[in-house]
Order: structure tokens, then sequence, then C-alpha cells
């Protein structure tokens, strides 16, 4: 069945006639008190009765105007208000007069004195390259630059130059506490810092005299196993004047690193290389297990008398290790007639 488009059918209130608004047909409108019902659609034509509106409601006569009321009560005199503050004064004088004629032109002037330079302006664009110049004559030779001794002192070292020489060679045979063999390649280097200052270091519980710092090092696990190597050579004197130990303790993402004393403020650059477990075939280089005492960590060498098998359980042959130090009957006897006199011991004189 078919759609029959009956357009509008009902009065839509459009409030007072606007002059730039556009009317439809049945819109109703206000206009000077009157009402009226827009015919067809239309703008910019004022309302009246005829093709484009019809009167609605048309405007009433003004009634009469009614009895003046009566007269109200005075009200209550109110509170006297705050003095209101002074007056602008009025002006001077009388109006401004017209202007007069200008006058003959006068002589010329002195120059006057010079006035101050303006603002410094806008740097200008960048210009073209200009050619390049002729090649300079060779310059005399230079005075001869500073040792590395030299400059490691103006750096604050205060050890002789043969100390110097000395860890400078050990740290070219290697500056690192490594652990991987020779070939093995690192799963990833980390470039770090240890830390200068007596806040980046703990004293350690144990009773060694310790200190350390844990570095953080990303991507570093407590399986890694890690080769530190100190970036700049002339740092190696200050390294080992701190006594920082060689090898390092590698953690979830840092490394443990040890020293006998708190480093300076001077923070030493380092690469941290990782190895995964079981790389490499050999011990590394650079690193030497030092000699164990009473108050440090280190080495010791297995005597006569005591074994240490594969899986290093350390046995002790009594008779191997104790023969020498059992006294026979014959030194027993000889102890003690030197300590009772010969013969004694007993009334018979029998010797035990």
């Amino acid at each position: 069945m078919g759609t029959i488009n009956l357009g509008r059918v009902s009065i839509v209130p459009r409030g007072a006639y606007d002059p730039a608004a556009s009317y439809e047909r049945l819109d109703l409108v206000q206009y000077n008190g009157s009402a009226y019902l827009a015919l067809r659609q239309v703008q910019g034509v004022e309302p009246t009765d005829g093709q484009d509106y019809m009167l609605v409601s048309a405007q009433g006569e003004q009634g009469p105007q009614g009895e003046t009321g009566k007269t109200g009560r005075t009200g209550k005199t109110g509170p006297q208000g705050e003095p209101g503050p002074q007056g602008e004064p009025g002006p001077a004088g009388g109006p401004k007069g017209d202007r007069g004629e200008p006058g003959p032109k006068g002589d010329k002037g002195d120059k006057g004195d010079q006035g101050e330079p303006g603002p410094k302006g806008e740097p200008g664009p960048k210009g073209d390259t200009g050619p390049s110049g002729k090649k300079g004559d060779t310059g005399p030779e230079g005075p001869p630059g500073a040792s590395a001794y030299e400059l490691a002192v103006q750096g604050g070292f205060t050890g002789r130059e043969e100390e110097f020489n000395r860890w400078l060679a050990q740290a070219g045979n290697g500056s690192g506490g490594g652990t991987a063999g020779a070939g093995a390649v690192p799963e990833k280097i980390v470039e770090a810092f240890i830390i200068g200052g007596g806040q980046a270091w703990v004293e350690s519980d144990a009773p060694t005299g310790y200190y350390y710092q844990d570095v953080p090092v990303e991507g570093c696990r407590e399986w890694h196993r890690a080769r530190v190597i100190i970036q700049n050579i002339l740092d190696m004197p200050y390294v080992r004047a701190m006594e920082i130990l060689p090898t390092v303790e590698t953690r979830d993402s840092c490394i443990r690193v040890w020293g006998r004393k708190q480093i300076g403020a001077k923070s030493i650059a380092i690469s941290v290389e990782l190895y995964s477990e079981g790389a490499g075939s050999g011990t590394g280089t650079g690193y030497t297990l030092p000699v164990a005492s009473a108050d440090r960590l280190g080495g010791v060498k297995v005597g006569s008398g005591v074994g240490v098998e594969e899986d290093g359980t350390i046995s002790v042959d009594a008779a191997g290790a104790l023969g020498e130090a059992i006294a026979t009957p014959d030194e027993v006897n000889a102890a003690l007639d030197q300590a009772f006199g010969e013969k004694g011991g007993g009334e018979d004189g029998r010797q035990l």
C-alpha cells in the first residue's frame, strides 16, 4: 500500500516574529500584539493579513485608564547611609582655545649627542660555506704530552711510577675478573658504573672487613658468570688502591662488587660481559687467587697425610699424618730420665 505525505497538519508556535527567520506553513508567530498563521514558506516579510499570513487574533484596543489608587502609608525612615567618596575636582579654567597659526621656520640647531645603541638584532640566516683555503705550512712541533703516569698523578694517584707501570702491565693481561674460558662468546655486554662515594658501599656482616656494592646490570641473573672490564686504563690504579676484588658475584639484575676499602668520590666506568653457565672451558685471565690468612679469604695447600677426593671430600691418613707425632717407648723413657733422674720411676729401678 502506498504512503501518502500529508505534510504539516498541526500549528507550530514560533514565538515573536524574527525577520531573519524562515517560516513554514502553519507556523504561528506574534507581531505587534497580534497572532499570525503562516500560509506558505516565507522569510523577511512582516506579518499582515493576506496571502502570506492569516490574522488569527488581533490586538485589542487599549482600555481606559483606571482610577488613581489611594496613597499608601509613609514608610519608616531607613538608617543613614555611609558618606560617599569625594568627587573628582572639576575642570580648571575655561575651554581650550583654537590652535594658532604655525610660526616661521627657525634656524637649524646644533647637532645633538649620539643616542644610545639600539637592541641587538636577531642573527641572520647562516650563509653558504665558503671555498676551502689553501693548506697551510706545517707548524712547529709542539711540546711533548703528559704520560699516562703524569695524567694519573693529576687525577689524584699518589703511588710511584714503577708501581703505576706494573699495574698497567697487569691490566693489559686482563683488567676484569672473568670466569669464562678463552674463545667464549658473551651472551650480553652491559655498560655500568661502580659508584664512588661512601654511601654506595655497604659493610659486610661477615667478620672479613670487606665492603660491597650492588651495581645494576640489566638482564643479569644469579646463574650467569660475569667478566668485568675497566673501560679506562687510567682507572686501574684507583681500582687496585681501593683493593677492589677482581671477581664479582652475579645476582638477579645486578652484580655485587667486593672491596677492602670504600672507593673515593671517583666513579669507575665498566663493561660487564655476561656468560651463560657452561660457556667456555678455561678459568679466565687477570685473576690470581690470594693466599688465605687469618683476616683474608684465599687459597690453601693440601699437606702430606691429607687427601682430596674428586668430589671435594678431604680425608686424613692417621698413620702418615700422625706417625711422626707419636713418641716411641725409648723416647718416653729418655724423657722420664731427664725429668726424674736415670733409673727412676720405681722401687726396683725398672724403666717403663
